[in-house]
């Protein structure tokens, strides 16, 4: 039976590494990356202070899922707003197909709810129609214009592959939906 837990953001380093392991495994599809992606990685993912729970999914005290729940205060139009995001959602090759992304990002929108979030964000393979489709249940929608975040090192990015979704604020989602100017999301990506 697949249990589903909470942890804060600071995990016990035997379940931080077997995460990484996971991480790996689910994320590295292309290969090991060179150093000079990861290095970009790092500069894109620095989003670390953002993170406020890991969802854990395990079976007989294995790991066979994760997914990251952040939260943080950006910008739109000039106000205040509590930016969501939901970020490596992973399930082991072995265990996929049998509910278990799903289980955890459904209970990651519960907690950007009960975290006050006005809007979810997330990236995803925009070219992966299956996995557009899957975000699309739980009320996420394609960005139609591009989003853009600050690096740790202060270079600005600007990507494709965003999606929100409406957690506390259906009006803030709309507008951002119909904006015609990126969508900045900050400093990091999740």
């Amino acid at each position: 039976m697949v249990k589903l837990t909470i942890h804060p953001s600071f995990l016990p380093s035997l379940i931080d590494k077997s995460v990484g392991e996971l991480d790996l495994l689910c994320f590295s599809r292309h290969g090991k990356p060179t150093d000079k992606q990861h290095a970009d990685g790092q500069d894109r993912f620095c989003s670390s202070g953002d993170l406020v729970y890991y969802i854990l999914a395990t079976e007989k005290d294995q790991l066979i899922g994760e997914t990251r729940v952040f939260k943080r205060t950006i910008i739109f139009n000039g106000q205040k707003m509590l930016l969501g995001g939901i970020g490596s959602v992973a399930t082991h090759p072995d265990k996929r197909k049998q509910g278990i992304a799903t289980g955890m990002v459904k209970k990651a929108m519960k907690l950007l709810k009960s975290e006050s979030c006005e809007v979810a964000y997330l990236c995803a393979d925009e070219h992966s129609l299956k996995a557009v489709e899957f975000y699309e249940q739980f009320g996420f929608r394609k960005l139609l214009q591009k989003h853009t975040y600050l690096g740790r090192a202060g270079k600005r990015y600007i990507d494709t592959d965003g999606m929100i979704a409406p957690v506390g604020s259906k009006k803030l989602f709309d507008k951002i939906l119909k904006a015609d100017t990126p969508f900045d999301i900050g400093t990091g990506n999740w």
